[in-house]
């Protein structure tokens, strides 16, 4: 869940969201020169066309991934017309832009360098989005609390994938599912998880214990 831009409606007008026009030039300069490059910028930076801050060298970067996609060649020939077919050629500039970049890469060994730039850029303009919706949001709910809390751990968390608020629980529920845990063991006469004290009351109460752990 990245955003090109911090949303409007969230961001101070005098705040320029966190960007580097040079590196994402440097990214698609490089795949221009070499499209080798592309493979490895895109399966493992996991770049992608919305991390590009300037929307033109994101639409030139998706023209990049369809010829790809079809098993076409990358240059800056081949992208110009791909541009021009789809209509966008006009949207990025021109041909002239694409010949600009092609020339512009300071090294194009130094892609994947440059596009981790590109990335860690977009990943700062989401968190800055984020913590404007959660200001706003705080605003428009004043003393909602936990729903407040709960909010904002579903903006951040889900920055990096919708995965990862997956994985986190959170304390209270923890403590439910054990509670409910020992107490269903007890319902069941099963065998409280852990070492025995001897005394089954006693054992519900520790909820077992651990080699160690009730000395």
């Amino acid at each position: 869940m990245i955003t090109r831009h911090a949303a409007n409606g969230h961001r101070p007008p005098s705040l320029v969201p966190p960007h580097n026009l040079e590196a994402e030039k440097s990214v698609l300069g490089a795949i221009l020169l070499d499209e080798r490059h592309l493979d490895p910028l895109y399966a493992d930076e996991q770049l992608r066309p919305e991390h590009f801050f300037r929307e033109r060298h994101g639409v030139v970067y998706a023209a990049m991934l369809r010829l790809h996609s079809a098993g076409r060649r990358i240059d800056h020939l081949t992208i110009a017309e791909a541009l021009r077919e789809g209509g966008q050629l006009d949207q990025v500039g021109g041909p002239g832009t694409i010949d600009e970049l092609a020339g512009w890469v300071p090294a194009a060994g130094h892609a994947r360098d440059y596009a981790r730039i590109v990335r860690d850029n977009a990943l700062a303009r989401t968190l800055l989005t984020a913590t404007y919706e959660i200001q706003a949001h705080i605003g428009e709910s004043p003393g909602a609390g936990e729903g407040l809390v709960e909010h904002a751990e579903r903006l951040i968390f889900g920055l990096r994938g919708g995965d990862t608020l997956a994985h986190v629980t959170r304390l209270g529920t923890a403590v439910a599912n054990e509670i409910e845990r020992l107490e269903q063991a007890v319902n069941d006469r099963r065998d409280i998880p852990g070492l025995s004290t001897g005394l089954r009351e006693l054992d519900v109460m520790l909820g077992g214990c651990s080699p160690g752990g009730c000395t």
